[in-house]
């Protein structure tokens, strides 16, 4: 039977999981902005160009919108980053305990191994004096 430690453990790395992946999903959203805004400045410098002025004012109008968003996906992007490794160092925490009481158990098993062998051969010298 898993222990309280355990589930809480499990829980802690889903938790974890679920916050990296919405981070990356995030990281995507951007990153499809900002090729937007690349491809809109690489089209605002052939439309000025060219003869039309008020496709690139919209294209300009357009890519101002996008920093403005991107801006603002950022900030969530900060957001999402810090709440991402306050998981994670929740979880090494969980993970430390974990082990920590790993070894104590271990040493503990160890020593009852250890006696009762020593009790095995206590008793196996005692019946041969008699």
């Amino acid at each position: 039977m898993k222990t309280s430690l355990e589930r809480l453990h499990r829980l802690r790395c889903l938790m974890e999981d679920t916050s990296r992946m919405e981070l990356e999903m995030r990281l995507k959203g951007v990153s499809l902005l900002e090729s937007e805004r690349c491809a809109l400045r690489e089209e605002q410098k052939n439309l000025w160009s060219g003869a039309d002025i008020v496709v690139a004012h919209l294209a300009r109008w357009r890519e101002e919108a996008i920093a403005g968003e991107l801006q603002h996906k950022m900030q969530e992007i900060e957001g999402a980053k810090a709440e991402y490794l306050e998981l994670r160092k929740e979880r090494r925490q969980v993970e430390n305990v974990l082990s920590a009481r790993r070894v104590v158990e271990k040493a503990e098993r160890s020593r009852r191994e250890q006696q009762t062998v020593d009790n095995w051969f206590a008793q196996t010298a005692r019946r041969k004096k008699l």
